[in-house]
């Protein structure tokens, strides 16, 4: 039974994206390469996946490009308490599911957990421990750089980035965060957060030694309220960044003290 804890099941899984649901930025031909290295069907059978235990990272290296990747996953709900442990309730839940279920020779069944922890919004869906946990994530894999070139020389980095948050909106003070909002919609007092051009977050990339980054965003959803009528916006499913050419233009800044999550 394959689940996310199996970074072949989350490559599979961005496999399916379509190309328009995904946003290049830095060099478009570097960006657009990248996606057919790991996504050409010729092309998959290059990648040699290396995510085992007792495998020398990174988790997956392609000879015929020069490539190796590393597979990170990231959500709003970890973060690091007072003895500093990580701790996340979400997907120590969604573990005792899997459990539940037990099927672990079944390599055809591929399981999409989502659990109901009861936690009050606030704990369960929090930005500030979602951009802390990006943070934190992501600069223990780019401490480790200098160890995936060592055992794969000469190759280009990417970090790929499963981002399991929900979506977030920007409200325009502190009086509309506390209202009561509806579960999944955003409202004109929002400002959708465009997750791969927030500058805080992509100042993190920029600033990184890395080569290219895919970040990954399953399960964002937004559903505008307009004229009584429920339309998705238009949220990108994934972005691939060529690090070296990334520039501000696009970027975008948020107040992330007036973030709400799409979901209660």
């Amino acid at each position: 039974m394959q689940t996310f804890n199996n970074e072949s099941m989350i490559l599979d899984a961005f496999r399916e994206v379509k190309t328009k649901e995904i946003l290049p930025l830095g060099d478009f031909l570097k960006c657009k390469w990248i996606h057919c290295a790991l996504t050409g069907v010729l092309n998959r059978k290059e990648w040699i996946d290396s995510s085992g235990k007792n495998d020398p990272p990174p988790d997956f290296y392609d000879n015929k490009h020069k490539l190796m990747m590393d597979v990170m996953r990231i959500d709003d709900h970890a973060y690091i308490d007072e003895k500093g442990r990580i701790q996340n309730k979400t997907l120590q839940h969604e573990g005792e599911l899997i459990k539940k279920i037990n099927q672990p020779d079944r390599d055809d069944i591929k399981l999409f957990v989502v659990g109901d922890t009861k936690l009050p919004t606030n704990e369960d869906h929090n930005f500030e421990r979602y951009y802390k946990n990006f943070e934190r994530v992501f600069k223990e894999h780019e401490n480790k750089l200098d160890l995936y070139q060592a055992n794969h020389p000469g190759f280009k980095t990417i970090f790929f980035i499963c981002d399991e948050s929900c979506a977030y909106t920007e409200v325009f003070n502190i009086d509309d965060k506390n209202r009561e909002r509806n579960e999944g919609s955003i409202t004109p007092n929002c400002k959708p957060h465009l997750f791969c051009l927030d500058k805080k977050f992509v100042k993190i990339i920029q600033e990184s030694k890395v080569d290219y980054v895919i970040w990954y965003a399953p399960w964002k959803l937004l559903e505008p309220v307009n004229n009584n009528k429920l339309e998705v916006f238009p949220l990108p499913k994934c972005a691939i960044y060529d690090v070296k050419k990334l520039t501000n233009k696009k970027l975008v800044e948020y107040n992330h003290e007036l973030m709400i999550s799409s979901e209660v």
